[in-house]
């Protein structure tokens, strides 16, 4: 419907000869609301429109050709990537014994076993043969709604993420680290800064790296060993401690992966092994132990202690035969005795 133009001239004519809006009304026999409506409307046709040079809303929306185009190459990233990470390989060019540590939950900058940390990597890089597997909480890194922990500690955040870099490179200058998973501490830079520090500890050294698990065939001579290292594997039962890894929803037991060896740290109970037999193949599972000590944490939380400290190993041979050994010295006077 068409305003009244006319009617709308008679009543700005008589508001701007100073009658008000109840006098007008009354005069022109109209309601009020009606000439407040048309006093409304003059009021905004007249306002003069600003003239504003600068960066309006409308420039800073991306093209939608710019992002699909952006999408389309992430996602031939993501697909190559899904391929490469079914595929990955590590090949030992040796034709003699060797072995494989499993290292994790060094948590350092807490109450840890330092002199089991650095005779470990010590002995890892000093032993001929010797190679090892990182499964992750290479530090305490409290953040969230723990950040209150830090307080307890006696290095900076800084000086944490030195020493995690500094044990990291004590291996990869010798390509003694094959593997590493980042671990549920770790992670807490990437979900709350979106920031892997792992993964920035990790650049320039040729190993395999994913911040929640790493799926490759290892390869000595004609053996070859099918393993899958996870910090931290979903699912638990009180009454068989590897059921996690064998039977949870990531186990091959009734996971979508088939594998010969299975790698996991967090519980930080001890470094232990246990054999199983699936499908008429033997499997090895691997529960790696902690450097840690003393954790106020696991303590006002009711968890059990840990036996013993640092890793322990896997004596393996060309011809498929593997060995475990609880402690890494032995391991690695064993394999040193095998060598010779």
């Amino acid at each position: 419907m068409q305003p009244n133009l006319a009617l709308r001239e008679q009543i700005v004519s008589l508001h701007e000869d100073g009658l008000s809006q109840y006098a007008i009304a009354a005069q022109l026999g109209r309601a009020q609301s009606t000439v407040s409506d048309h006093l409304k409307a003059h009021r905004e046709s007249n306002t003069p429109t600003p003239i504003i040079t600068g960066i309006h809303p409308d420039d800073l929306n991306t093209p939608h050709e710019d992002v699909i185009t952006r999408l389309l190459t992430r996602q031939e990233r993501t697909e190559s990537r899904m391929a490469m990470r079914d595929a990955q390989v590590v090949e030992i060019p040796d034709s003699g014994p060797i072995g494989l540590a499993f290292v994790s939950d060094k948590h350092m900058g807490g109450d840890c076993d330092y002199r089991a940390m650095v005779d470990d990597v010590e002995l890892i890089r000093d032993t001929p043969g010797m190679y090892a597997i990182e499964t992750g909480d290479n530090s305490e890194n409290w953040l969230g709604s723990l950040a209150g922990l830090k307080g307890e500690q006696v290095v900076t955040s800084e000086e944490e993420y030195e020493l995690v870099k500094w044990w990291f490179s004590r291996l990869t200058e010798h390509n003694k680290l094959l593997a590493v998973v980042a671990g549920n501490h770790d992670n807490r830079t990437k979900r709350y800064a979106g920031l892997d520090l792992i993964r920035q500890a990790l650049q320039g050294a040729a190993l395999l790296y994913d911040c929640e698990e790493v799926r490759f065939r290892l390869k000595l001579g004609a053996a070859e060993w099918r393993i899958k290292a996870r910090h931290k594997w979903p699912g638990h039962s009180k009454y068989n401690p590897a059921h996690a890894m064998t039977g949870g929803k990531a186990g091959y037991r009734f996971g979508g992966d088939d594998y010969d060896i299975a790698v996991g740290g967090h519980k930080h109970v001890g470094t232990m092994f246990f054999p199983d037999i699936f499908h008429m193949t033997k499997r090895l599972v691997v529960m790696v132990g902690t450097y840690k000590m003393d954790d106020e944490y696991g303590r006002a939380g009711g968890f059990p202690g840990t036996f013993g400290r640092g890793c322990g190993a896997l004596i393996m041979r060309p011809d498929g035969r593997w060995q475990q050994q609880d402690d890494l010295e032995s391991a690695c006077d064993y394999l040193t005795y095998l060598r010779r």
